[in-house]
């Protein structure tokens, strides 16, 4: 999975990381690879198109404002008003976006899907800058923790909808600046950001990451499991995906699978639990040392 984050700096320079956002290399390098993001083109227009996405609400609000006040005068001047009782909106009782549609919870497991390619999913951006120490031969956010992969290198996922982010990763390809990778780790998705039902938010994460927001030449996705589990005596629900992708660069790569787990940490956390890993369609390797990983992870 060709991922944003910090790597080596391909200039060559000793002990000097420089950032990729999915589309280019930063001009600005670090000796700390685990430094928050430069600001890029692509988080600048991500964040533009954040400003329109706002600025299309306020117009909305403006409008409902000025109808509220329309019909108000219209029923005052009419005299007795008609107390038949309305029909309810339904194109307006939830969210127009799919992916962060918290009100409802399925009944069953969504269906297996094949969804077209090339579309971004609009994801919540969290700024929160908490940080969980780490110790030993773990990954740690918060209380979720879940064992290294030996050999794997420790790097920076950029979730933008996730905090307290720590991962690693395994390159098998690179042709260039451009690599395709594994990765493993552990993060957190807080309740403020709309993450609250463990369901619907393991489908949300999935979206979010099975788009060409984290994958270049992202065409479909097809979920092989969705269920739930339970981590250290915590609800969780796990959601297993093929995400197909057609990479000019790695021409012989099909795609990877990818777990997400959420777990419930309970009524006094403000925060739900993430695990997210992926390995190499086809690749026997990073596939078991992905589920490996997986089979430790844990709430302590």
């Amino acid at each position: 999975m060709a991922l944003r984050g910090w790597y080596p700096d391909p200039g060559g320079q000793p002990g000097r990381y420089r950032y990729w956002d999915g589309v280019g290399w930063s001009t600005l390098t670090t000796t700390n690879p685990n430094s928050a993001p430069p600001i890029t083109a692509a988080t600048t227009d991500n964040r533009k198109q954040r400003n329109r996405d706002r600025g299309w609400l306020y117009a909305l609000i403006a409008l409902a404002l000025v109808t509220i006040i329309t019909v108000v005068f219209i029923v005052i001047r009419s005299g007795t008003p008609d107390y038949t009782p309305a029909t309810e909106d339904s194109n307006s009782a939830k969210p127009t976006v799919s992916g962060w549609d918290e009100t409802s919870v399925p009944s069953t497991p969504p269906p297996p899907t094949n969804s077209g390619g090339g579309e971004l999913v609009a994801c919540p951006f969290n700024w929160s800058n908490t940080y969980t120490p780490q110790r030993g031969n773990t990954l740690r956010s918060g209380n979720v923790v879940v064992d290294k992969v030996p050999g794997w290198s420790e790097t920076e996922m950029w979730l933008e909808f996730a905090y307290d982010r720590h991962f690693q990763n395994y390159i098998l390809y690179s042709a260039g600046t451009h690599s395709w990778m594994a990765d493993v780790g552990v993060a957190s998705l807080a309740n403020s950001d709309g993450f609250i039902d463990i369901r619907t938010t393991a489908e949300q994460v999935m979206q979010c990451m099975a788009s060409s927001q984290y994958y270049s030449g992202f065409t479909g996705r097809t979920d092989l499991l969705s269920e739930q589990i339970r981590i250290s005596g915590h609800a969780a629900w796990r959601l297993r995906s093929e995400i197909y992708v057609k990479d000019l660069d790695f021409p012989n790569v099909k795609g990877d699978i990818t777990e997400v787990i959420v777990i419930d940490l309970g009524p006094d956390s403000d925060h739900l639990g993430l695990y997210t890993a992926s390995c190499t369609i086809d690749d026997a390797y990073t596939c078991n040392a992905m589920d490996q990983a997986t089979a430790t992870l844990r709430v302590e």
